[in-house]
């Protein structure tokens, strides 16, 4: 039972480390596709920012820098431009996705917007805009909770890409920025749809593998629990009689003694445990007359009636040669004396059938329970081997006992 506790306490924690797996496996997926997805929608967003401010500064170029192209050092409108660069940027950014533009000098003044109330306003301790003025472009993703588009619509819940982008004279120089408002919204559900049949087929080709890996590993279990069983039966099993034998009845006997002692110290239980030791009578003349294959089949025979007359509970082994040995716990005398006449009748009243043979065997038997002046289960086996003693001596086929150095 504890062999297989072990073998299903291997299969669930391969379950659960299993589960585990594939939950990181598609959580880091989720994750590195949302995050390549998102990055390179950002990379895009910013190539067409790149793009469009250049493309607007040599349209527009002779208003941004308020009607003299030459010599200028920053970007400006004229108040009399306003006005005509304002319609001419919405009709020709509207088509681009472009939701809100600024312009800004290179004062960080706000010369230009689509969203003319900001139009004068100084953006001062501008990390991203300062990166622009030195010369870098910069883009983020961001997700705005309501925004006017170039069509005066309140929008909402949409993402943008916001990207600034420096403006250079013909000369090279850094006359300002444009800060770009992107809408990428669009990609968002498809970012979705990636995520959605991406996770199912990765899902499905990890449950298949984990799945293979789960039906290989339980035949291996079932495979190794069976090596484990036979193990253990070789272990702890007669291999001619197919009962318990001298090692594990010993283990066994010790197992309970300690239980006994411990139980009168913590709960002063008044069950006890006895030993019942049984030798066959003149096996070897069995052995003799009709050779030591039926022998052996008496020995089985013997083994197999004993295991069916006692208790669940109780343990039957092959102590040595033609002696087994029977365990009972949780007994009295009482009890331990009704199990020792009960395998003793077993054997006696009942024919063994070999083949052709019918034989008449009888058996001494001799007992003992364990007692307070016990030191080990070592004293009670020799109560009991001492009583078998006397059982043979006496005549055998009958049953002794001995309670502490007396005969009974």
């Amino acid at each position: 039972m504890k062999k297989a506790n072990k073998s299903s306490g291997l299969m669930a924690l391969f379950s659960v480390s299993a589960l585990i797996s594939m939950a990181v496996i598609l959580g880091a997926t989720y994750i590195g596709i949302r995050t390549i997805y998102t990055q390179n929608v950002v990379e895009i967003a910013e190539q067409q920012s790149v793009n469009i401010s250049q493309a607007l500064f040599i349209q527009e170029r002779d208003l941004l820098v308020g009607g003299n192209a030459e010599g200028v050092d920053s970007l400006r409108v004229a108040p009399e431009n306003f006005d005509l660069i304002d319609k001419r940027m919405h009709e020709y950014l509207q088509p681009f996705n472009i939701v809100k533009i600024k312009v800004f000098s290179k004062q960080r003044e706000i010369v230009y917007s689509t969203d003319s109330a900001i139009v004068g306003k100084v953006d001062a301790g501008n990390s991203r805009l300062d990166i622009a003025l030195k010369g870098g472009v910069d883009a983020k993703l961001g997700t705005k909770g309501r925004i006017t588009d170039l069509s005066d619509e309140a929008r909402f819940n949409i993402d943008v890409v916001e990207t600034y982008v420096p403006v250079t004279s013909q000369a090279g120089d850094i006359i300002g920025s444009f800060e770009i408002y992107m809408d990428v919204t669009r990609y968002r559900d498809r970012l979705t749809e990636i995520l959605n049949s991406s996770m199912t087929v990765i899902a499905l080709i990890l449950f298949g593998a984990f799945g293979l890996l789960f039906l290989v590993m339980r035949g291996g279990t079932k495979r190794l629990t069976e090596y484990e069983k036979q193990l253990h039966e070789l272990a702890t099993t007669d291999v001619l009689t197919g009962a318990a034998n001298r090692r594990f009845l010993l283990n066994r006997a010790d197992e309970e003694f300690s239980r006994v002692r411990r139980d009168k110290q913590n709960i002063k239980r008044p069950e006890s445990a006895g030993c019942i030791l049984v030798d066959l009578d003149y096996f070897k003349n069995i052995n003799d007359t009709h050779g030591h294959q039926v022998g052996d089949e008496v020995l089985r025979d013997v083994a197999e009636r004993f295991r069916h007359c006692v208790r669940r509970y109780d343990t039957v082994g092959r102590y040595g040669g033609e002696e087994f040995l029977i365990i009972t716990p949780n007994s009295d005398f009482e009890n331990v004396k009704e199990i020792a006449e009960r395998v003793w009748r077993e054997v006696r009243d009942r024919p063994f059938k070999i083949g052709s043979l019918s034989l008449d065997v009888t058996i001494s038997v001799g007992f003992a329970c364990i007692e307070d002046s016990d030191v080990s289960i070592s004293d009670v086996i020799k109560r009991a081997d001492d009583s078998l003693y006397r059982a043979k001596e006496s005549g055998r086929d009958q049953i002794f006992w001995l309670v502490s150095d007396q005969a009974a």
